[in-house]
């Protein structure tokens, strides 16, 4: 076995097997095994850790479909849609939102991101439910997005990595669109758009 900058090479008869550090591991079920929470956490993580790795580089990152973009007023509009992250999270934007345009801005993008929260809260087995709020806890974790108008984001992180493109690997906003304001009114520029 060598170790390589976070990869075990291992060499066979028939060739040389990669293994790398921090990689994903399936859980290996056998009867008799004492099964935990961390097991549990570790079979979810292996199959979201794959989901991820799959949309990334198969897919790549930006707007898949949907999450059109209009200005009227003081107000911007966000129409329902899809993307991909740079980190190959699922972002899902199911109905029309809609935010505020400050008073004073001249430019603004459009982000939106993956987000987490846990929610369902139960009660732990062989705790007095009374006694504390550490005696409760979630049993599940809902998905979901955050659209946001930001004044000082970068419209383009990493002007090199097209969408498409397996990205970055980071889980950060995804800028869907430029807004500038003109004379005439809001210009738009759309970002993070897939080529067909």
């Amino acid at each position: 076995t060598v170790q390589r900058s976070g990869i075990d090479v291992l060499r066979s008869r028939g060739g040389i097997h990669l293994f790398q550090d921090n990689g994903l591991k399936r859980v290996n079920f056998f009867d008799g095994q004492l099964l935990t929470a961390a097991d549990l956490r570790a079979e979810q993580a292996y199959f979201l850790g794959r989901g991820r790795r799959h949309n990334r580089f198969a897919h790549g990152w930006g707007v898949l479909q949907g999450l059109g973009v209009s200005v009227a007023g003081d107000t911007v509009e966000v129409r329902p849609g899809a993307a991909i992250d740079c980190a190959g999270n699922e972002i899902h934007l199911p109905a029309c939102v809609a935010l505020a345009i400050p008073p004073d801005a001249r430019r603004l993008v459009v982000l939106i991101r993956y987000v987490e929260r846990a929610v369902d809260p139960l009660p732990v087995l062989g705790t007095d439910i009374a006694a504390d709020e550490s005696s409760v806890q979630f049993s599940r974790i809902e998905e979901g997005c955050e659209v946001e108008l930001s004044s000082n984001a970068v419209a383009d992180p990493h002007p090199a990595l097209k969408p498409g493109s397996p990205g970055c690997g980071l889980p950060h906003p995804l800028a869907i669109t430029l807004l500038r304001r003109s004379r005439s009114g809001w210009r738009k520029a759309l970002l993070a758009r897939r080529r067909a």
